[in-house]
């Protein structure tokens, strides 16, 4: 399929749509945003964690160990395992996240159609996360 070909489906242009038509589309189709996520509970993060492939290394080694009765061993494997897992399931990245999330925009291309500028207008609207 073309570019051409996709914007005739799209029932748009090669210039974007105009205040109008966008305007329209708002209405009818309502905001582009995506619907809000479940929040994940936190064991299911921990076990989530689990797949990680260093976490995967240590449980395998941690096996190899209490198979060999190396208990010492295997016990301290065990202990990096989940504190890692805890680590990681208590959500050591929210805060990073949630200063993206806060400042992130969207903006919406459109077309003056009154004044017929050439210039592109960009609308930025704070994303309801």
């Amino acid at each position: 399929m073309t570019a051409l070909q996709l914007l005739r489906r799209l029932d748009s242009g090669p210039r974007g749509l105009t205040q109008t038509q966008a305007d329209e589309r708002l209405a009818r189709f309502g905001e582009n945003i995506l619907p809000a996520r479940r929040p994940v509970p936190w064991f299911e993060r921990f076990l989530l964690s689990l797949r990680d492939p260093f976490t995967a290394v240590l449980l395998c080694l941690g096996l190899v160990s209490a198979l060999v009765a190396s208990w010492g061993t295997a016990s301290v494997i065990t202990v990096l395992v989940v504190v890692s897992c805890v680590l990681r399931s208590s959500g050591e990245f929210g805060p990073a996240v949630r200063w993206l999330k806060r400042h992130e925009t969207r903006k919406r291309f459109t077309i003056n159609a009154k004044t017929k500028d050439s210039f592109p207008r960009y609308h930025a609207a704070t994303p309801n996360l």
